[in-house]
C-alpha cells in the first residue's frame, strides 16, 4: 500500500522531494534498490545541494556492493557539505574495508573527528591500527 501511494503521489508531482526523500527510503527499506536508487537519483537531480539525498544514495550503493559509486555520491555529498561527518566516516569505512586505501581510510577517519562524529573512540581505534600498519586488525 505504501509503495501505490508513493507512486501516487510522485504521478501527481514528480518533483515532490519529501515523496522522493521518503519513497526511496522505503523501497531501500523494503530491499528494491533499483527503485530507491532512480528515487534518489531524481532528488539529487532537482535539488542537487540536498546532501541528504547524496549521502543516502551512497550510503545504498555501500550497501549493494557498489563501492566506487559509493565513493563518488559521498564525494559529491561532501562537496556540498565539506563537514559532514558522516560521509567522512563512510568513505573512511569504504576506504579501509573494500577499497584497501588506508591513506585515503586515514585521511577520512580524520576529517570525521574534527567535524566532531560521535564515534571517536571506535575510529580514533581505526586510525590507531592504519597508521601501525596492521592489516589484520583492520
Amino acid at each position: 500500500a505504501a509503495a501505490a501511494c508513493y507512486k501516487q503521489c510522485l504521478e501527481l508531482n514528480p518533483y515532490y522531494s519529501i515523496a522522493l526523500s521518503n519513497g526511496a527510503g522505503f523501497f531501500e527499506s523494503t530491499g528494491d534498490y533499483d527503485q530507491a536508487e532512480a528515487l534518489f537519483g531524481v532528488l539529487s537531480g532537482i535539488r542537487p545541494y540536498f546532501v541528504m539525498a547524496k549521502y543516502r544514495l551512497g550510503l545504498l550503493y555501500a550497501k549493494a556492493g557498489k563501492y566506487n559509486k559509493a565513493v563518488e555520491e559521498l564525494k559529491l555529498c561532501l562537496g556540498a557539505s565539506p563537514a559532514f561527518a558522516p560521509a567522512h566516516l563512510n568513505l573512511g569505512l569504504i576506504y579501509e574495508s573494500y577499497i584497501d586505501n588506508p591513506a585515503l581510510a586515514e585521511y577520512h577517519f580524520t576529517k570525521y573527528i574534527e567535524s566532531g562524529g560521535r564515534e571517536v573512540a571506535k575510529v580514533f581505534e581505526k586510525l590507531q591500527k592504519i597508521r601501525s600498519g596492521d592489516k589484520k586488525s583492520r
